[in-house]
């Protein structure tokens, strides 16, 4: 006769099934991947971001630098143009008044004037128009003639050109420009007192 174990029922209803509580923790574990994936992903956006303003930040510092030393150089060369250009002014005004019959020491000023124009063209000086209308950034008017058939602020002379580098000018021009006549005040004539009026 054989003897048969039997367990009370309490005890098999407390055993629990193994499959369950691997369940548990797998999903626990996925929860706990998915959650430190997310923060690995945040990061990673956030430190994208850093880079690309870092960049940014970068190329708006090389242009800067870039126009800082470009504006030095073209303020070094303006003050050499400006050094040079009375010289200019002085040989310009010995052509223009100079005598035919002088000949050769008439072309040899000119020649001189010409290697200063050259001179200041390999610094980049560049001589302002002035043929056009008034500009207060480029040219001093230090005259101005009434003129009906032109408008205002028009350029009719150059007394003295005017030179730039690059965008800082080294002299402005001297000029001419018009004006339109002032209109004259018409009087209106004023009605004359009828004799009604004068007796009243």
């Amino acid at each position: 006769m054989t003897d048969e174990t039997t367990l009370p029922e309490s005890d098999q209803s407390d055993k629990s099934d193994p499959s369950d509580k691997s369940d548990q923790s797998g999903k626990a574990e996925q929860l706990d991947q998915a959650a430190e994936l997310a923060n690995i992903q945040a990061e990673l956006a956030k430190a994208n971001e850093l880079h690309l303003r870092a960049r940014a930040d970068f190329a708006n510092y090389q242009k800067r630098a870039e126009r800082d030393r470009a504006l030095a150089s073209q303020s070094v060369k303006r003050e050499f143009v400006k050094a040079l250009l009375p010289a200019l002014d002085a040989l310009g005004l010995a052509v223009k008044h100079g005598d035919a019959e002088a000949g050769a020491l008439l072309e040899g000023v000119k020649a001189a004037r010409d290697a200063f124009e050259a001179a200041l063209a390999s610094q980049g000086a560049e001589r302002i128009k002035s043929d056009g209308t008034w500009d207060p950034d480029l040219h001093h008017p230090q005259a101005a003639v009434e003129r009906a058939d032109l408008p205002d602020g028009s350029i009719i002379e150059e007394i003295r050109p005017g030179y730039k580098v690059g965008s800082l000018v080294a002299r402005h021009s001297e000029v001419v420009v018009s004006k339109r006549p002032a209109e004259k005040a018409i009087e209106e004539k004023k009605p004359e007192a009828t004799q009604e009026g004068a007796g009243a």
